[in-house]
């Protein structure tokens, strides 16, 4: 539970971040509520591959800033595209009587409790200078795709261990942050997440986008590597 007052008798960030459901904490860890990563997720989709000058121009906006020391103002504060798409979720969720400066704390916060990567701890973790060694390593290898704020990846997560049994022994499986592993992407042809790519002799031989159940997960790795 968050501490409910801050200096001066307000209450303090985190009281007000759950007392608006933005986030919760469980054993005493604090974690975004699943509303809250879905709101997030929309503004996730549209500014964080904004290019740069649109990107300065969205941030000039929110914050009332000369475009012309916006440039400068990002690199003094050092806001990156996280905290930016936090702020807006944030101030759609508590509206703007809340102080800029408040949200913009919050904003902190909240990029502070969300997950590193989107990649379920337990798998392998392949980066873009990483993949291609694993692949020569392990040429019976599945490599599952995963992104932040995304409701089908969420789902397979939370059947990660039928999902995971359902490939054959002898297959490898590893994960990517498909937002951070472009070159990976772009190899292989990936657009969606999840994605589930299925190697032998280090080629993709299937790959399955969007959501798969174990059963439909098993199917391909039949069809693959002849297992029944």
């Amino acid at each position: 539970m968050s501490e409910e007052t801050g200096p001066g008798g307000q209450q303090s960030p985190q009281a007000v971040l759950e007392e608006a459901n933005i986030i919760t904490f469980t054993d005493g860890e604090m974690r975004l509520t699943t509303e809250f990563e879905a709101a997030m997720g929309v503004y996730h989709d549209s500014y964080i591959d904004l290019d740069e000058r649109a990107y300065q121009q969205s941030v000039a906006e929110a914050f009332a800033i000369d475009p012309d020391e916006v440039a400068g103002q990002i690199d003094h504060f050092g806001v990156t595209r996280e905290q930016f798409v936090a702020y807006l979720a944030i101030s759609a969720q508590l509206g703007r009587d809340t102080p800029i400066t408040a949200r913009a704390e919050m904003a902190m916060l909240v990029t502070e409790s969300a997950p590193s990567t989107p990649v379920p701890a337990g798998l392998v973790e392949l980066d873009d200078a990483g993949y291609a060694s694993f692949l020569q390593q392990h040429p019976r290898a599945a490599v599952v795709v995963w992104k932040r704020f995304c409701e089908p990846c969420d789902r397979m997560k939370r059947d990660l261990d039928p999902v995971t049994t359902a490939f054959p022994p002898a297959v490898v499986v590893a994960g990517v942050d498909g937002e951070a592993t472009p070159a990976f992407r772009r190899q292989f042809s990936v657009d969606a997440a999840p994605s589930v790519l299925l190697f032998d002799d280090g080629d993709c031989q299937l790959t399955l986008a969007g959501y798969h159940s174990a059963e439909q997960i098993a199917t391909a790795c039949a069809e693959v590597y002849g297992t029944g």
